[in-house]
């Protein structure tokens, strides 16, 4: 559509460049356990182009399922944490509701052990109305691509897919966009899962925890992926 020049799909972290003696460009994301069985969900644009996959503490990832329409990839690895992320279920989720996003920017510059941001559900829709798209206030930046956005249960309600890009906007317009930021809802990432028979966890909306909880429980089940 006429719109999707003016999203970029980064923000996928590229650390290093390549020399002339390097084959390939490290690039890095985030992703989220799914089930005890090892499944980890990311973007696809994080390992469409990877020769190989790791995940961060868990070693070699193989991509078992992806659906490139809809941004998102299923890896694999042989044995995953035993805590893993619920998807919110039937609760709708509410205009201005909080959102938590854990994630791995700038991988080998800032944290290793992942940082936390906080914003809010600015739409239900994305740019042209798309209904796929939650747009959220939460900043993202390079490495964030494939992390979880989080309820105040602790249950995901999306992933971080991409940002508008702002230089596109300014030439077209004149006028310079500040964090516009869009996340895949989970409908859309159940519909994948499903499809490929991937084993996942409901959860509905239950109860408030601080900001200190639902970070200690994004903690186990998120992760580094690196693609090389």
């Amino acid at each position: 559509m006429y719109w999707n020049r003016y999203v970029t799909r980064q923000p996928r972290n590229v650390p290093q460049k390549p020399t002339p003696k390097q084959q390939n460009t490290v690039s890095t994301g985030t992703g989220f356990f799914i089930n005890s069985a090892g499944h980890l969900v990311t973007n696809n644009h994080v390992v469409e182009s990877c020769s190989n996959i790791r995940v961060k503490g868990f070693g070699v990832a193989n991509k078992v399922a992806s659906d490139i329409n809809n941004d998102i990839a299923v890896l694999k690895v042989n044995s995953g944490p035993k805590t893993f992320a619920r998807l919110r279920d039937n609760s709708a989720v509410a205009l201005g509701e909080t959102v938590i996003v854990y994630v791995f920017p700038y991988a080998g510059t800032l944290s290793q052990d992942g940082n936390l941001t906080q914003g809010n559900i600015l739409a239900l829709s994305g740019l042209g109305n798309d209904i796929r798209i939650y747009q959220i206030s939460a900043p993202v930046q390079p490495g964030n691509s494939g992390g979880p956005i989080l309820d105040s249960s602790k249950n995901v309600l999306g992933i971080v897919t991409s940002k508008l890009n702002a230089i596109a906007i300014a030439k077209a317009t004149g006028d310079l966009t500040q964090n516009v930021n869009f996340a895949i809802k989970n409908s859309i990432l159940k519909s994948v899962l499903e499809i490929n028979g991937i084993a996942y966890t409901k959860a509905d909306f239950q109860r408030d925890y601080n900001l200190v909880e639902v970070a200690k429980a994004a903690r186990k089940f998120t992760a580094l992926v690196i693609c090389d």
